[in-house]
């Protein structure tokens, strides 16, 4: 869904010189398909798909087991006899991007050309983060209580970027080539709910709620150092998928021009008989 203007084909969304002064947002399915793959690994190259924590989790103690009693030379002999057990409090944290391939969004905003040729814009990239907990409590060996919750974030990467344009004269028609660079970026946290609490309440299940989302804050402050670096390198590794093709295009919305009169045709002519 694009707001801004609604167009039927990824040519008249991507013509970035209808979109100055607007703002668009977009389904990743409504990209050109080779930039698709691209955008995915803007994503992960900030956001990595799975990430797990447990510092905190398998805790023990040193406690007493006995005495270890021998012989040696007649002589009665014991050693204090120790173990590990289960101790403390126990937490691990997991992090999962849900499918980008079908949730990621885009907004194209603050487009302006300040040179023949070359734009200057914002474009955010939104996505959605599942996320799990789990908080033990132990004593000595003894599991006192073990609860979970889950939540879901929904996060953005916030960029700056300026992109040149030049055409392909080697082929005819010639492809539109599409040189962005990164001059800032920011991962933020837009939104954290909490969707399942295990049934308890207090102060225990406050904490394994804020450590869930103490924990997303701090890896994005992690991520968000040399961003804009990261993604130019993503950029330079996939200059191929930066290429859009004006004959595919031409191919693409005339074979669904023709799809699309297939489909209406007859239903038209039964609807104008019908009326008749």
């Amino acid at each position: 869904m694009a707001t801004g203007g609604s167009e039927s084909s990824h040519g008249d969304q991507w013509d970035v010189t209808r979109w100055t002064g607007e703002s668009h947002r977009v389904e990743i399915q409504q990209t050109p398909s080779n930039v698709q793959p691209l955008l995915v690994k803007l994503l992960l190259s900030a956001i990595p798909r799975e990430y797990d924590n447990d510092k905190k989790w398998g805790g023990t103690k040193e406690v007493f087991d006995g005495v270890h009693v021998k012989f040696d030379n007649g002589k009665l002999k014991t050693k204090r006899k120790t173990k590990k057990v289960n101790h403390g409090t126990w937490k691990r944290y997991r992090i999962e991007l849900m499918d980008p391939h079908e949730r990621l969004t885009l907004t194209v905003d603050n487009l302006e050309e300040f040179e023949e040729g070359k734009f200057r814009f914002n474009l955010r990239m939104a996505a959605r983060l599942q996320l799990y907990g789990r908080l033990q409590e132990w004593n000595r060996g003894l599991r006192l209580f073990s609860i979970s919750a889950d939540a879901w974030s929904d996060v953005e990467l916030a960029m700056k970027c300026e992109m040149s344009t030049s055409l392909d004269p080697t082929k005819l028609p010639p492809d539109l080539l599409l040189q962005p660079r990164f001059v800032d970026a920011e991962l933020k946290l837009v939104q954290f709910k909490l969707e399942r609490l295990s049934h308890a309440d207090g102060p225990v299940i406050r904490e394994l709620g804020d450590g869930l989302e103490d924990l997303l804050r701090k890896e994005l402050q992690e991520k968000n150092q040399r961003l804009a670096v990261k993604l130019n390198r993503q950029v330079d590794k996939h200059q191929d998928d930066l290429r859009l093709s004006v004959t595919d295009w031409m191919k693409q919305a005339f074979f669904s021009d023709e799809k699309t009169a297939s489909e209406t045709g007859p239903a038209a002519e039964q609807d104008s008989s019908s009326s008749l």
